[in-house]
């Protein structure tokens, strides 16, 4: 699952010498190349979306971002989350790819503005590709999940404990699960 042998640890040990910059600007420009037009864009939009997926799956978390929330409490999300990415063979590519080579500094400066949306359109992006999942409006506009259980991936196992550990990632970075 985690590509040729020795890469897993190769992958684990680059994105732990990421800086809290170099990870977030990663998890975004992966969301960006994993985003469809199904993808919600906007923190609002992204952080409604995020949301029902939780629901769906019994991890419920108000979402509102914290006002103390900081690049390095996202930095450490975006490295766990990189490290989930890892895991899931359509994104390994990508992932290698800015690994190798991380942004350059003009690419790096993510404003603390944008660090809880980046994370958040990582879950997004991840919760897409893991497969038979989306996210779609339901009639009266509001964001559902929509899971296909019929459809079987390589990581059906382990659905259930990555979004719960995504929960556990974006839970700092909230109003409730934040400081602030």
């Amino acid at each position: 699952m985690n590509g040729k042998p020795g890469q897993a640890g190769a992958r684990s040990a680059r994105i732990a010498t990421l800086s809290d910059q170099e990870a977030l600007a990663i998890v975004d420009l992966i969301a960006g190349e994993f985003a469809t037009t199904e993808t919600p864009a906007g923190e609002k939009e992204q952080s409604a979306a995020l949301a029902a997926a939780f629901a769906a799956t019994g991890t419920a978390i108000d979402l509102s971002p914290s006002a103390t929330a900081d690049a390095a409490v996202a930095g450490r999300a975006a490295r766990e989350l990189l490290g989930i990415m890892a895991e899931v063979p359509e994104m390994q590519d990508a992932l290698d790819i800015w690994l190798a080579v991380p942004p350059q500094q003009e690419a790096l400066a993510v404003p603390l503005l944008i660090v809880v949306p980046a994370v958040f359109a990582g879950c997004i992006a991840l919760l897409q590709v893991l497969g038979h999942s989306r996210f779609k409006r339901d009639s009266t506009g509001r964001w559902e999940f929509e899971y296909d259980a019929a459809t079987k991936t390589s990581m059906d196992q382990t659905l259930p404990v990555v979004v719960k550990t995504m929960g556990d990632l974006v839970r700092p970075l909230t109003r409730r699960g934040g400081a602030g």
